[in-house]
């Protein structure tokens, strides 16, 4: 590996303290809520689920863990 190529991996590592997640946001469980909230709103002024979780700029999957977590 070139010593450019391994610094700009280990930065990535650095900047989010996990390879591969450079960028991503740690919500807050109000946040969650309120991100959750949001989604059906959208959905009650006619978008689809899939265009409302993206309009809150999450996966599918968090938003399919967000509400698992939240039902109890």
């Amino acid at each position: 590996m070139t010593s450019a190529r391994m610094r700009s991996s280990s930065r990535a590592q650095t900047d989010a303290g996990m390879p591969g997640m450079v960028g991503t946001k740690k919500y807050k469980p109000e946040e969650v809520v309120a991100e959750l909230r949001q989604v059906d709103v959208l959905v009650s002024q006619g978008q689809s689920v899939a265009d409302a979780i993206r309009a809150i700029g999450v996966t599918e999957v968090t938003y399919d863990r967000w509400r698992r977590s939240s039902a109890g």
